[in-house]
């Protein structure tokens, strides 16, 4: 059995850090979601393509994104864009997931929550986003 120490080793192992310039697409709607990604410089627009694109989320440092990678695997629901350069940590989903896997009691039911909560809301905000770009 892993301690938090080694378990917390284990996932810096894999995840990295990544910089894309403004503009750069980090991820499509409809490709795999097989990462989960944390924001630690820039912003990042969450969007849902098409004509017109339906702009979701405005994110920033410390924000969040591609949890649907950690709850259900599956394709990505949205589009993710640099506005200007961002750095992120990207973590392989299944890491992430082992990870979540060994906390104890009530830690992982609270974080699976929270993340599907975030699902739900940017999926209610696709559909009745009210900012057109």
């Amino acid at each position: 059995m892993n301690t938090a120490g080694e378990e917390a080793r284990n996932s810096r192992n894999h995840a990295v850090e990544e910089a894309y310039p403004a503009q750069a697409l980090l991820f499509q709607k409809g490709e795999p979601a097989d990462f989960f990604f944390l924001l630690k410089e820039g912003q990042v627009e969450l969007f849902s393509p098409g004509d017109p694109e339906i702009q979701i989320a405005l994110l920033g440092p410390g924000d969040s994104f591609g949890e649907q990678a950690i709850l259900f695997g599956g394709v990505r629901s949205l589009s993710a864009r640099a506005l200007a350069p961002v750095v992120c940590v990207k973590m392989q989903a299944d890491a992430l997931r082992e990870l979540l896997e060994g906390q104890p009691g009530i830690l992982k039911p609270v974080i699976e929550s929270l993340l599907l909560q975030l699902y739900m809301q940017n999926e209610f905000k696709a559909s009745k986003a009210p900012y057109v770009l």
